[in-house]
C-alpha cells in the first residue's frame, strides 16, 4: 500500500503543496523499528507537521473489508513487559525451615499483582496485568534458589501505565522481603499508549469519505489492549493510526498472529487512496 501511495504522488508530484515521506517502518512486532528510524533522523530534514499511518487485517469487528475505521483519542495500548527474579536459599523439600522458597513467592506475588486492576486502577481506566511465563526448580523434591516470572503490562494513558510499573515493583519486593528471599525487578518499555490527534483524525476521516462515501467510513467502537511502534512517532508528531479492514468475511478469517491469517488483496487499493489523497489534499 505504500508502494502505490509512493506510485500515485511521484505521478502527482506537481500538485503537492509540501514533502511528502514514506516511512517503510522495520520491526513494529518488537516494538524497536520506530525508535530506531527516529534515533537515526527520519523526523528530520525536513521536519514533519504530520504523520498518518494505518493497520490492515481484521483486528476490529462490525467492519466490512474496504471500509476505513477511524477514532479520536486512545486506540491502541500502551505495552511493556516485566521480568521478576525472585531469590531464596535452596534446600530440600523435605526440610523447608532450612531453606527459603522463591516459588513461593512467585506464587504469592502472582495473585498479589492482580488486584492491581481490579482495587487500584480506576474502573474507567483500562490496564491489563498479565504472567505468562513462570519458571522454577528442577525436581519436585528440591526447593530452588530462585524463580523466575515474566509478563506484559497494558494500559491506554500515561497515569495508569506509571501506576502498574511502580505498583507491580513494590507488591514483588515486599511479598520477597516478607517471605525472607529478595525480588530483582526488570521492565523493558515498549510502545506508549497510542493517541490519535482530533484535527488529523478529522482530516484523515474527511478524506475517507471524500473517496468511499459516509457508509463506508465508520468510527472504531473502542480501542485495543494491542501495541503498535507507530505510537512513538506519534509521542513526537501530531498524527492519526486509521483501520483499514482487509478480510474476507464468512467466516474465513483468522486472528492476527494466527498460522492461517491472511488479508484481502482486492482492497488494499483503499489504503494506497486514502494516504496519497490525504497528502494531497490535507493542507
Amino acid at each position: 500500500m505504500l508502494l502505490g501511495t509512493a506510485r500515485i504522488l511521484s505521478e502527482s508530484r506537481s500538485s503537492l503543496k509540501g514533502t511528502v515521506k514514506l516511512i517503510f517502518q522495520p520491526s513494529e512486532e518488537a516494538g524497536t523499528g520506530a525508535p530506531a528510524m527516529i534515533k537515526d533522523g527520519v523526523l528530520e530534514t525536513p521536519p514533519l507537521d504530520g504523520i498518518i499511518g494505518l493497520h490492515t487485517g481484521n483486528l476490529w469487528k462490525g467492519f466490512r473489508s474496504g471500509q476505513i475505521g477511524y477514532r479520536f483519542g486512545a486506540l491502541m495500548a500502551g505495552a511493556d513487559w516485566f521480568k521478576i527474579t525472585f531469590e531464596g536459599k535452596g534446600g530440600h523439600g523435605a526440610t523447608p525451615h532450612l531453606a527459603v522458597d522463591p516459588i513461593a513467592m512467585a506464587c504469592q506475588a502472582v495473585s498479589a499483582i492482580q488486584m492491581i486492576v481490579s482495587r487500584e486502577v480506576s474502573p474507567l481506566a483500562s490496564a491489563v496485568v498479565t504472567v505468562g511465563q513462570i519458571t522454577g526448580g528442577t525436581a519436585p523434591n528440591i526447593i530452588a534458589p530462585a524463580c523466575v516470572i515474566g509478563g506484559t503490562l497494558r494500559s491506554l494513558d500515561p497515569e495508569t501505565r506509571a501506576l502498574l510499573k511502580e505498583r507491580i515493583k513494590a507488591i514483588c519486593e515486599d511479598v520477597a522481603h516478607a517471605m525472607r528471599g529478595h525480588a530483582v525487578v526488570e521492565f523493558t518499555y515498549g510502545p506508549p499508549p497510542l493517541i490519535n490527534n482530533k484535527v488529523m483524525t478529522e482530516k484523515v476521516k474527511q478524506v475517507a469519505v471524500d473517496l468511499l462515501g459516509k457508509d463506508a467510513v465508520l468510527e472504531v467502537p473502542e480501542p485495543t489492549m494491542g501495541g503498535e511502534d507507530m505510537a512513538f512517532f506519534m509521542e513526537k508528531v501530531p498524527g492519526t493510526f486509521f483501520f483499514h479492514p482487509s478480510g474476507f468475511g464468512e467466516g474465513k478469517d483468522n486472528p492476527h498472529h494466527h498460522p492461517g491469517f491472511d488479508i484481502n488483496e482486492d482492497v488494499l487499493w483503499v489504503g494506497s487512496a486514502v494516504m496519497s489523497h490525504f497528502a494531497l489534499t490535507w493542507q
